[in-house]
């Protein structure tokens, strides 16, 4: 699933934000260089599809079986 699966999903338009342009965001929005550098490395990890593959970590942590994410996007548009 891509983040514009995810906007569409939500009934959004996906728009990819430059890294500079969120990094002076971030750091004009009081994020440390620290997580200025996380979250553009994140974002580059997430894009490459590199989390792609489904694991059973959230079975093992939560003893619950995963739910998809339009789950979540039906139980947040109920409330």
């Amino acid at each position: 699933m891509t983040l514009e699966d995810v906007a569409a999903l939500l009934g959004a338009r996906y728009a990819p934000v430059p890294p500079r342009l969120a990094a002076r965001v971030l750091a004009h929005r009081g994020a440390s260089p620290f997580e200025v550098d996380h979250a553009l490395r994140m974002s580059v990890y997430f894009a490459s599809g590199a989390d792609g593959v489904a694991t059973d970590h959230v079975q093992r942590l939560t003893g619950r079986a995963p739910r998809p994410i339009e789950a979540l996007v039906n139980h947040r548009t109920e409330d």
